[in-house]
């Protein structure tokens, strides 16, 4: 439960967070028998190379210089592909026989020599798709999103497939942002390619030299590139803790610049809606208090 202290007036004079979101501690024994288990292989896979180099040297050969090349991978960074991962390496990179889309269809395989190699069985498999991206079906060969597409490519063709900085602005370009603009009862929207530039080339048009970037501990790598191109100095808060962040707005504000001391041009508060790594969700009612009473601008 979050807790917040009033003065005699009636405003907040400062907002206590507990931080509630965090993730849920493993058990200890959890985390010794992951341990354990990790020791072990780690063990037997060095005493397994110790006699395999004596009795099998030419199954090591790679390993080695040869005929004056260096080898292709050294033995240090071999031994998790070699000792740890071939041993479920398995269930990672299934071949698939369609489109990414709600569901997909593996192809079985099967291996006979502890899965260094692998062998169709010729039989399939559908799964649940819960690995890619397919927002509103947009993945599939079929569907609302497929149909539309359709219809776009017979009224305007394929010309405009690019973005503005290869083939311009074209028409349904806006729109789009039009129809975006309406949907999120906003004035005006701006539609970029891909999620990754969306943050990395639109910050630096928010702040620049002379601004201070306040950022969150866990935002996604998009967020930070973009505020290390701004110019701006960036200082963390600790993941979705309200207070944490307050105390670094707070000395922001009093403080001012490095030596000059002079205001900051303008303050930044960067933080994500929903955290696409971590799966929590952002304290949007606290940061917002925050935003009103210490004026700064709010990314989110």
């Amino acid at each position: 439960m979050s807790k917040r202290k009033l003065n005699k007036s009636g405003s907040n004079s400062s907002i206590e967070d507990t931080n509630d979101s965090k993730a849920e501690e493993a058990p200890f024994y959890v985390l010794i028998t992951t341990y354990l288990s990790y020791l072990i292989l780690i063990i037997f896979g060095h005493i397994r190379d110790f006699f395999g180099k004596i009795f099998k040297s030419g199954e090591y050969a790679y390993l080695r210089h040869q005929n004056g090349y260096a080898p292709l991978n050294s033995d240090f960074e071999n031994f998790y592909q070699r000792r740890l991962y071939l041993r479920i390496r398995d269930v990672f990179n299934r071949p698939i026989t369609n489109v990414p889309g709600r569901t997909l269809t593996l192809l079985d395989r099967v291996s006979h020599d502890k899965n260094k190699t692998f062998q169709l069985t010729g039989t399939t498999t559908e799964v649940l798709n819960l690995s890619s991206y397919n927002y509103l079906g947009f993945a599939q060969n079929k569907g609302p999103c497929a149909e539309a597409v359709k219809v776009c490519i017979k009224k305007n063709g394929v010309t405009a497939n690019s973005p503005r900085l290869v083939a311009g602005t074209h028409e349904i370009h806006r729109e789009l942002e039009k129809t975006v603009a309406r949907f999120v009862h906003q004035e005006d929207a701006m539609v970029v390619n891909m999620g990754f530039a969306t943050n990395s080339t639109t910050i630096p048009a928010l702040v620049q030299k002379g601004s201070l970037i306040i950022s969150d501990q866990l935002n996604h790598s998009s967020l930070i590139f973009g505020a290390r191109i701004s110019g701006s100095k960036i200082r963390v808060f600790k993941h979705n803790d309200m207070k944490d962040l307050e105390g670094v707005l707070r000395e922001a504000i009093s403080q001012g610049q490095p030596r000059t001391h002079r205001p900051w041009k303008k303050i930044l508060v960067m933080v994500e809606g929903l955290y696409s790594m971590e799966g929590n969700i952002v304290k949007l009612d606290k940061l917002i208090e925050l935003k009103k009473k210490y004026k700064c601008s709010l990314e989110n």
